[in-house]
């Protein structure tokens, strides 16, 4: 029987404790790069802070973008085979990445956080589907969170945190279909593709909690006017709109998103009566999720 298998059978059975799923090398941990290791956690950081304001804004704006609406558990998982050989070592020490698909950040009261998971647990099943702990890790449980939202009620799932077995149930909440990504960037910038929106490590670290909800709300109101809407509507990647999964390294050198996204596009000038709309919308956005200055946090859940 399969390690993975043979954890969830006996964890529902409520029998002895199997052997787990080998938890990231002692020695990859040791001999990892001290450099990648504080790029992966200063990335993970800087996702983590972007998502708590997002997924705020985007949950609470649906009515507004009725074309792009998807379900969105607020929750950031990764695997080894997410990572480029040569980051592995820091993805085990930064981030406890192992071969299983472990948890990266969750959005303080999205519905990865009601059902109580945290940063570092190790999910084993996903509806009726126990996860590989191999290189099909990653898209084993994009396919099954997927195959679960596609059904009716609560997805039940099963994690690993430590020597104990969990089995909450997830509550998928609606959101704009438009997900949000920290890129590594010096310059100060924010932006859209049609698709997501962009916020460089720059500009995270120069605003406040309300201004970086300001700045989001803004690029989603361009998103929701523009004609990205109807694209999102019916081609939103499922990996980002639906299941929260992306690679939380900016700075690393491996494929994904961050490798995509590039430099902040050049944005024509728009028509100021088109400005005057898109800072009217995001104001409307801010209000509906109710974010102000002084009560928005977005400290990352540790």
């Amino acid at each position: 029987m399969a390690p993975a298998v043979a954890a969830l059978a006996a964890a529902c059975a409520g029998g002895p404790r199997p052997a787990s799923p080998p938890a990231p090398r002692q020695n990859a941990v040791l001999s990892a790069p001290p450099a990648q290791v504080t790029a992966m956690r200063a990335a993970a950081a800087a996702q983590a802070r972007l998502d708590a304001v997002a997924f705020a804004l985007l949950s609470h704006a649906t009515e507004l973008c009725p074309d792009a609406v998807a379900p969105r558990l607020g929750i950031r998982t990764a695997t080894a085979a997410d990572y480029s050989p040569e980051w592995h070592s820091a993805a085990a020490a930064a981030l406890a990445v192992g071969d299983s698909v472990t948890v990266i950040t969750v959005v303080r009261g999205s519905p990865a956080d009601s059902a109580g998971l945290r940063p570092g647990d190790r999910l084993v099943r996903v509806g009726k589907t126990v996860l590989p702990t191999d290189a099909g890790a990653g898209a084993a449980y994009r396919n099954a969170v997927a195959a679960a939202l596609g059904g009716p009620g609560a997805i039940p799932i099963l994690f690993e945190r430590g020597d104990t077995f969990l089995e909450p149930k997830l509550r998928a909440r609606a959101a704009c279909a438009f997900p949000a990504f920290a890129v590594d960037g010096d310059a100060a910038a924010a932006w859209s593709d049609g698709l997501a929106i962009y916020v460089t490590t720059s500009m995270l670290s120069s605003l406040s909690d309300g201004d970086l909800a300001r700045a989001v709300a803004r690029e989603l109101a361009h998103l929701i006017l523009g004609p990205g809407k109807r694209r999102a509507a019916g081609s939103a990647p499922l990996v980002d709109a639906l299941t929260d999964v992306a690679l939380p390294a900016a700075a690393a050198s491996s494929p994904g998103v961050y490798a995509r996204a590039g430099k902040p596009p050049r944005r024509a000038s728009l028509p100021a009566a088109a400005e005057r709309a898109a800072d009217s919308l995001a104001a409307q956005v801010v209000a509906l999720a109710a974010l102000r200055p002084e009560t928005a946090s977005a400290a990352p859940r540790g």
